[in-house]
């Protein structure tokens, strides 16, 4: 059976919330810290598969299922940032081909451009 806390007061349960809003943002600035050393260490080595998660935990000092988070974050978020390019260039290639065979100029349009 686990103790529960029980505040006597509001102030303490407001500075208990306190001291649990800044260990956990603490905790995210660490979190955050580590991924982007981890992102430019797999970009370094060219985003290698299977072993490195064990290295990268003990060179951090942290739970290899950490890590593992960290990596499986990272590579969504990769795929999210080449996907969306990939995308928006298949928009370019679309209009550019579908405009440019009816006799006139094609419509020159840039990635950048092109609103999603």
């Amino acid at each position: 059976m686990t103790n529960q806390w029980i505040p006597k007061t509001p102030e303490e349960a407001y500075r208990r919330a306190g001291g649990r809003r800044r260990y956990h943002d603490q905790r995210r600035q660490h979190r955050d810290q580590r991924q982007l050393v981890i992102m430019a260490l797999l970009v370094k080595l060219s985003w290698p598969g299977y072993g490195i998660g064990r290295l990268l935990a003990k060179a951090f000092s942290v739970d290899p299922a950490t890590i593992s988070r960290d990596i499986k974050y990272l590579r969504g978020f990769r795929a999210k940032v080449i996907g969306i390019t990939k995308y928006k260039r298949a928009i370019c290639r679309r209009h550019n081909s579908k405009h440019g065979n009816s006799g006139n100029p094609p419509k020159v349009r840039t990635c950048m451009e092109v609103q999603l």
